[in-house]
């Protein structure tokens, strides 16, 4: 019984959960296509791993196609840009906070923690604030049709880095069965940071 209720807790772990994205994405319906991050590992090429719970009541549904709904491809790669930016945001925000508190941010719950704190906050807040980019480019081959009613989870994984250009091998799986892989590359760029009201880590 201990081992299944790890195994549960493992299942149910979140490093975000919708209500926290919504304060720190930039997405908003009809164009949310992460419900939550469940898993995140560092290293020298990072990995991310999200939810999307696909629903009949989504208007993409509405004309693709109303006999036979089946999950566009261009919102399977909107959710490997989503996904990827969430990692990039993550990676940005652990090492500004190690900056300003000299702690290291190791793991996921440590992650989680880290940003459900109110300090922890701010900085992410601030940093999202001051980042812009884009999904630059794609090349992503569809092997299987994703429908209403399944859940869609999205693997990404930082594969290069340079010149403001980030690189990533991502994958999309419905249970085990892969229904999408490939390479995205996004565009991103962080303005100065200009000293920002942000509560002493110490009263937090």
């Amino acid at each position: 019984m201990q081992q299944i209720a790890r195994k549960n807790k493992e299942k149910n772990f979140s490093v975000m959960e919708a209500a926290l994205m919504m304060k720190i994405g930039t997405w908003r319906h009809p164009f949310i296509m992460v419900d939550r991050i469940v898993d995140l590992k560092f290293g020298s090429r990072p990995k991310i791993v999200s939810i999307k719970n696909v629903t009949a009541n989504e208007p993409q549904f509405l004309g693709h196609f109303p006999d036979f709904p089946v999950m566009p491809g261009v919102m399977i790669a909107e959710g490997f840009g989503q996904t990827s930016e969430y990692m990039n945001l993550i990676l940005e925000f652990s090492e500004l906070y190690k900056n300003k508190t000299g702690e290291e941010l190791k793991d996921r719950v440590a992650v989680r923690d880290a940003i459900q704190s109110e300090y922890g906050m701010a900085l992410m807040e601030d940093l999202r604030k001051r980042t812009v980019g884009f999904l630059a480019s794609q090349d992503l081959k569809y092997k299987e049709v994703v429908v209403p009613g399944d859940q869609i989870e999205f693997h990404s994984e930082i594969i290069l880095s340079e010149r403001g250009f980030n690189h990533f091998k991502v994958e999309a799986f419905v249970g085990k069965k892969l229904v999408c892989s490939g390479r995205i590359s996004n565009w991103r760029n962080i303005a100065d940071e200009k000293d920002p009201v942000i509560p002493d880590a110490a009263e937090s």
